[in-house]
């Protein structure tokens, strides 16, 4: 009977620890399961189409993401409709002499938006602001800043990454194995700014590089690779 009664409470011990760690792994990363949790913000902003200029590119670049790293991402969505300006930038040829390009691109940075969007924004790790150049030529198809430039939330400095959505390659059709070229380049852009956070204090993680002239699928795999042990045990539960 005594031989008996300890087996059962070990069974029960052991089923109550694989439930509870169940649980716990379908609620989210967790320490034990060695995932890190990362909470990214999409902005959505000038009217733009949520589920088609969002939702479908930002669920194939984060799920690519998460297939080659121990990140786990946490998406919210957040429309905004204030106006916002554009930073320009001299591009071109310099035919006056003056040293710069006598031509001009723009891109929209956090700069570029006024403070009670700032203020309004939830706490996470990253953010993503997909706007539109309304005909305005656009710099390139996506920026993104480290630490230095971030956005000032919760007490430190957060990354983030801009898209210009209005553009005739931000399109959801295959391209590169990617079943959406707007995923592909949001894909390296929130990839950018995970290394923003990474690369500054205190982590201070090795570079997202990768071999340049690689095709996009392998380029930015080859980035993830750098995500080692060591960087995510530095990054640890990632509690914004």
């Amino acid at each position: 009977m005594v031989s008996y009664i300890r087996f059962f409470v070990i069974v029960a011990l052991s089923l109550s620890t694989l439930l509870t760690h169940s649980a716990t792994a379908a609620s989210g990363a967790t320490v034990n399961d060695g995932k890190v949790p990362w909470g990214l913000t999409v902005v959505i902003m000038d009217g733009i189409d949520q589920y088609q200029q969002a939702e479908i590119p930002v669920k194939e670049a984060t799920a690519f993401i998460e297939a080659r790293t121990r990140l786990v991402f946490n998406v919210e969505y957040v429309t905004e409709f204030s106006a916002h300006e554009l930073t320009p930038y001299a591009v071109g040829d310099d035919y006056d002499g003056d040293g710069k390009g006598d031509e001009r691109a723009y891109l929209m940075m956090g700069w570029n938006l006024p403070r009670s969007v700032i203020r309004s924004l939830p706490v996470s790790s990253s953010y993503l602001f997909l706007y539109k150049l309304n005909g305005y030529r656009p710099l390139q198809a996506g920026s993104a800043v480290g630490l230095d430039y971030g956005i000032r939330k919760g007490g430190k400095r957060r990354p983030y990454a801009t898209v210009a959505t209005d553009q005739w390659w931000y399109v959801n059709e295959p391209h590169e194995e990617f079943q959406s070229r707007a995923a592909q380049i949001l894909t390296h852009e929130i990839i950018n700014t995970i290394q923003g956070k990474i690369e500054a204090a205190p982590y201070r993680c090795q570079p997202l590089t990768a071999t340049f002239g690689l095709p996009a699928p392998q380029f930015e795999s080859e980035r993830l690779l750098k995500l080692n042990d060591s960087c995510y045990a530095k990054l640890g539960n990632n509690t914004n």
